[in-house]
This record gives C-alpha cells, structure tokens and sequence, in this order.
C-alpha cells in the first residue's frame, strides 16, 4: 500500500512539474511579445498606440486560449500543435503590427 502510495504521488509530483513548465513557456513567449510591442510604442502617437493596443489584444486573447488548451489536454500532441500554432499567429500579429506601427 505505501508503494502504491509512493508511486501515485511521484505521478502527481511529475504533473505538476510539467505543468509548471507548460506554464512557463506560454509565460516567456507572452513576455517577449509584450517586450516587443512595448518597443514598437511610440509616444505621443494615437495611430501607433492604437494599433500596438489591438496587437496587445490579440496577444493577450490567443495566450488565454492556449493556457487552457494546456489545462484542459494531457495529449502532449495536441498541446505542440495548439503551442505551434499560436506561436505562429504570435509571430504573425507581431509582423504585421511592425509594418503598421512604423
């Protein structure tokens, strides 16, 4: 019984570790998009904050969306493919707010 035990709280322990890095690297993808629109941000500006608040928008909406696909699924394959795929539309959303914002 305690091995039992031992075994369910080491799975448990290994959950938990590997959510804590799902997490981080959702939080260090929205960091240095962040980072980066803070740098497209110009002062005194309307039209440039404008569209550097909409990407912030979108940003902000796809990392909410791809936390709780990593919630909400334990098929890792699943999780690559949504984490792709939103690196992607970040990647996107940060090239197009580039063009707009200069």
């Amino acid at each position: 019984m305690s091995e039992e035990m031992n075994n369910n709280e080491q799975v448990q322990t290994n959950e938990e570790t590997l959510n804590q890095v799902k997490e981080s690297v959702v939080e260090n993808l929205e960091e240095s998009s962040v980072k980066e629109l803070d740098a497209l941000r110009e002062d005194n500006n309307s039209e440039n904050q404008k569209v550097v608040d909409d990407a912030q928008k979108k940003l902000s909406d796809i990392f909410e969306d791809l936390r709780n696909v990593i919630q909400d699924n334990s098929d890792p394959e699943k999780i690559k493919e949504n984490f792709n795929n939103s690196r992607e539309k970040v990647l996107d959303i940060l090239e197009n707010t580039r063009k707009k914002a200069v």
